[in-house]
């Protein structure tokens, strides 16, 4: 005892060292614990599908991210998710289901640090922001007429409105938020929600929902019960409309949003029940192996840090490859205190499949001015460089 006492005194920077590790790879092992469970129940039904005509139908990927910043106070990351998607096909309708399964970042990672890195990080995190395993997803959908749907349960309002063909998946294309859904709409997490798609012809569908303004992380103690209290004065009401027209690989979209919770001016904190809005545009075409997509937004800045959004994607489509690109410019209200630079930022990915279900994907990304939380890195460089590999696998 005395000899371990004395040897733990010798060398205090090595048991640091030690702990430090311990720590990494107790939130690895948890990480994996959480993605075991979801192949597991996965697994199980998909067994059960397979031995009987059934009307389930079940589909799971797992994604893995590791991003390695050029930036001094700002840590590698690695970050694990899985997703589980399951239907029951009823008579007249359609029972929809979600599991999601989320590492715990780090403090100082990058996904903690500039969250607009990575897209599929902190998705299904507890109140204490550790990575838990949760149901994202339980809505029901059934056909009005030959023409209308409605949908109406705990629902993902992004998986429905702001779509694209090369810009909206970040488990195979682009990993930075901005490249998935565009930043200056007030969407909602999970939530209780209502929404009615009509096709007025073979090129246009048109789709309007009603929602909380606050979904399951929108709410500090992230748990369910949250979800139903509406006596609380900063809740609202959260509305989209959006018109999509498609021919082929061309499309266009154009929509409007409110959201009418409480929201506090941005040069004036006495001013606490502003409400924001605004409204966006995505169209795309193709053409042989390449496509290209355009996607714009503004919301109100007088209470939205980003006010405006343009960005351009291009994607080229080979054998074993597939290569993306894309550029984005984000502007700052100018209401905003201290603040007046405009983000930038570009990715570059080349996606290669190994088999039908696994693929890997290095990817590199610059920012410049981007947003950035202060409590985790108080100060930054105005540009920041960072190497990425993504890991993926479904079926």
């Amino acid at each position: 005892m005395k000899m371990k006492t004395t040897q733990k005194q010798s060398y205090p920077q090595m048991n640091k060292i030690l702990n430090c590790t311990k720590i990494r790879i107790n939130n690895h092992i948890h990480s994996l614990r959480l993605l075991i469970a979801v192949i597991l129940v996965m697994t199980s039904h998909s067994a059960n599908a397979n031995m009987h005509a059934s009307p389930f139908e079940f589909h799971f990927n797992a994604t893995g991210i590791y991003q390695n910043p050029y930036e001094k106070g700002i840590d590698d990351d690695t970050n694990i998710s899985a997703d589980l998607y399951g239907r029951y096909y009823g008579s007249g309708y359609t029972l929809n289901a979600h599991i999601e399964a989320n590492s715990t970042p780090r403090e100082k990672g990058m996904a903690s640090a500039i969250s607009q890195s990575n897209a599929d990080a902190r998705t299904a995190l507890s109140s204490n922001n550790k990575g838990r395993l949760q149901i994202s997803e339980f809505f029901l959908s059934t056909g009005l007429t030959n023409s209308t749907v409605f949908h109406i349960g705990l629902l993902d309002s992004t998986a429905f409105f702001d779509s694209s063909n090369i810009s909206n998946n970040e488990n195979t294309q682009f990993i930075a938020s901005d490249f998935v859904n565009n930043p200056v709409i007030d969407f909602p997490d999970y939530s209780l929600a209502g929404i009615i798609e009509h096709r007025f012809s073979n090129t246009n569908i048109t789709k309007l929902m009603i929602s909380s303004t606050n979904g399951l992380a929108d709410n500090p103690s992230r748990d369910y019960s949250s979800l139903f209290e509406i006596n609380d004065d900063k809740k609202g009401i959260f509305s989209i409309l959006e018109s999509k027209w498609q021919s082929g690989r061309e499309f266009f979209e154009v929509g409007v949003w409110s959201h009418n919770g409480a929201h506090q001016a941005l040069d004036n904190a006495t001013q606490t029940n502003l409400k924001n809005y605004g409204a966006y545009l995505t169209a795309g075409t193709g053409f042989g192996a390449q496509s290209f997509e355009l996607r714009s937004g503004y919301a109100n800045e007088k209470v939205s840090t980003a006010t405006g959004f343009a960005s351009i994607a291009y994607e080229l489509s080979m054998r074993r490859w597939v290569f993306g690109t894309a550029y984005g410019y984000t502007k700052i209200s100018k209401y905003i205190t201290g603040r007046k630079h405009s983000v930038q930022e570009v990715e570059v990915y080349g996606r290669r499949m190994i088999g039908r279900k696994f693929s890997i994907t290095p990817s590199i990304q610059y920012f410049k001015n981007p947003l950035h939380d202060t409590n985790i890195v108080p100060n930054i460089s105005d540009e920041i460089w960072a190497a990425n590999v993504r890991f993926n696998i479904e079926f």
